[in-house]
């Protein structure tokens, strides 16, 4: 069972109140379909190498959701430049430009982390064990979920010994995919787009079974017939764990009301979802804006983090995931100096179509309650905009009330992954054990 509310949490609302949608509300996401044959990545980065002796750690690349919504190339452009430029395309986005819009016929690629274990994969016990999904917020990457993995699975968390695999997947115009896919990155990207590449990961990529060791680098696309079943039934061999923040927690919102047969549970972590009466300044020009002046050039790593140690929005952060973010967010120039893998354009065109988070809020109602919805939020009074603040997050976290639990982090504001890696760790491990443990599987017989 999801864990009880024992925390600081919101309590149900006497009234589950739904406005009025502010626009049509999508009844399903654009259709998948296969890439063309000879879909190739331009490279794919290297694997990073295990953390100890019980985990595996590899690096694969798969093509992403295809055909892609047609949108224009972004322009290598910075500044006030780039700003009046992706207003302009924000408006003609916003006024049905992809309608119109011929498609480019691009194949865009995930770039996933897979973490394997090494003991003998779900032979511990006679149950199907956890894959952990892992999704990030706008502007990082795969890896900043790296210091929550290792808390939750090298540090004798009782939920670790539930899971036998972990995939962390970068969003495809962010982290090592935004590198990957450099020359055919969009001017405007749709939050929806993401959503469609985590179920095209689940349904034509995730190799089958979780105890075959490890995958080859380029994965091999699921044979139709199995991916047929997966729509239908889901899996037979695992239970699919999603764990997003942010974008990457609405994305998975929105894939699982999409094809709920895939999903076992979900876990949410200040995902931005809302409907558009409470959402975060609906104005979201100050994010753009923000995004645009980022610092993102550096002479070298360690100048990176002196620069970024010393920022008062990154106060709150652990030493160690700001560390990760240097080394993994940015990359060595053939110059020497150092640029973040998500541009600032790219950022910027992320907070540009911001209709998502309201597709995900009204959609939720129809998310089967067999799926257990775990809402982790955060703690600080007045930052908790992304999911609505007070009075929409109560609304929020109870949209689909069956099955459902949610929890403050004390001290956290809305980058609980960057801020609060331990904690978030430890409330992970204490869902999935209380769900997944054997004990409790059988309690359930």
């Amino acid at each position: 069972m999801p864990p009880a509310q024992k925390r600081d949490s919101y309590p149900r609302p006497a009234e589950l109140r739904e406005p009025a949608a502010p626009y049509p509300i999508p009844a399903q996401l654009a259709p998948l379909s296969a890439p063309p044959a000879e879909s190739a990545p331009p490279y794919i980065p290297p694997s990073r190498g295990p953390w100890d002796s019980r985990w595996t750690r590899s690096t694969h690349v798969l093509p992403a959701a295809y055909p892609r919504r047609p949108t224009l190339r972004a322009p290598e452009l910075e500044g006030t430049a780039a700003r009046q430029e992706i207003a302009r395309r924000r408006a003609e986005h916003y006024a049905g430009r992809w309608e119109r819009l011929p498609p480019r016929g691009e194949v865009l690629f995930t770039v996933a982390e897979r973490i394997g274990r090494v003991d003998q994969p779900g032979a511990r016990e006679q149950h199907r064990p956890v894959t952990l999904v892992c999704t990030h917020a706008n502007g990082f990457h795969k890896e900043i979920w790296d210091e929550t993995l290792k808390y939750l699975l090298c540090r004798g968390l009782p939920g670790a010994e539930c899971i036998d695999e972990v995939w962390t997947l970068d969003a495809v115009t962010q982290g090592d995919a935004g590198r990957v896919n450099a020359e055919e990155l969009p001017d405007i990207f749709d939050w929806t787009e993401n959503a469609r590449d985590i179920l095209n990961f689940l349904i034509a990529y995730l190799p089958p079974a979780a105890d075959l060791g490890t995958p080859p680098a380029q994965l091999a696309r699921i044979p139709e017939h199995d991916q047929q079943i997966r729509r239908q039934h889901g899996f037979s061999d695992r239970r699919i764990v999603v764990l997003g923040h942010s974008m990457g927690g609405t994305a998975a919102s929105l894939a699982a009301t999409e094809i709920p047969a895939l999903f076992d549970s979900m876990i949410l972590v200040d995902p931005v979802i809302a409907c558009e009466a409470h959402l975060f300044g609906q104005n979201h020009d100050p994010y753009i804006i923000g995004a645009l002046k980022r610092r993102h050039i550096w002479s070298s790593r360690s100048a990176a983090l002196s620069g970024l140690d010393g920022s008062p929005a990154l106060k709150l952060w652990d030493p160690a995931v700001l560390c990760s973010y240097v080394d993994h967010g940015t990359y060595v120039e053939p110059s020497g100096s150092v640029r973040l893998k998500c541009s600032p354009y790219q950022e910027a065109s992320s907070f540009s179509e911001m209709r998502a988070p309201n597709y995900a809020w009204y959609r939720l109602s129809r998310l089967p309650p067999r799926i257990a919805l775990f809402w982790i939020v955060a703690g600080i009074e007045g930052e908790n905009g992304a999911t609505g603040f007070d009075e929409g997050t109560a609304l929020t976290v109870w949209r689909r009330p069956e099955n459902a639990s949610n929890t403050r982090v004390p001290g956290a504001s809305h980058l609980i992954v960057q801020q609060k890696p331990r904690e978030l760790a430890g409330l992970v491990s204490e869902f999935i054990f209380g769900k997944y443990s054997p004990g409790e599987q059988h309690a359930k017989l």
